[in-house]
């Protein structure tokens, strides 16, 4: 039988990006203890979406980045921050604040208590409040890679604005 590369893995074929990474504001990359597995398999899932942004996140989900992508020359990355209980969600809430956080994929972990929840709940207030495109769990992380994949490929700000202007919630005044 003839294998198709294509059929294997349907989610990381190449394309090309109308915009380069330092054109774009960070997509971090954040996942609770309990969701670090869900994190590697959705990223090994969309490597070619994901190396398309610079890419940012707390110190384990960095980490686990480098590993996946190894030395690829493709991959840009923008800040790394702290784990999450040692400040790394207050770490990215400025990064929002400073208007250089275009995305989160947050992979949190509803079952389990977190003895930094005020940050976490201000790194989610910030998010709405900037209006930065968010997913909290991989299907809707998945779910929007393909929206990030054709916005990238054919040039459509429109449909990722939090990458490329500062964006405020209808909320605010």
């Amino acid at each position: 039988s003839i294998v198709n590369a294509d059929v294997e893995d349907p989610y990381n074929m190449p394309f090309k990006s109308q915009y380069e990474p330092s054109e774009m504001r960070c997509l971090a990359l954040v996942a609770h203890n309990h969701m670090k597995p869900a994190m590697k398999e959705f990223v090994m899932s969309h490597k070619e979406v994901l190396k398309k942004f610079r890419l940012t996140g707390t110190n384990t989900t960095i980490t686990l980045l480098k590993s996946i992508f190894g030395d690829d020359p493709e991959v840009c990355y923008g800040p790394s921050f702290q784990s999450g209980p040692l400040g790394g969600d207050a770490e990215l809430c400025a990064l929002a604040c400073l208007e250089d956080l275009g995305g989160c994929f947050f992979f949190m972990d509803p079952l389990s208590a977190h003895p930094h929840q005020a940050d976490i709940d201000c790194l989610v207030r910030l998010l709405n409040v900037h209006n930065i495109l968010t997913c909290i769990n991989p299907c809707t992380a998945h779910a929007m890679s393909f929206v990030l994949k054709e916005a990238l490929e054919d040039g459509r700000m429109d449909q990722i604005p939090s990458f490329f202007y500062t964006l405020k919630s209808p909320g605010v005044a």
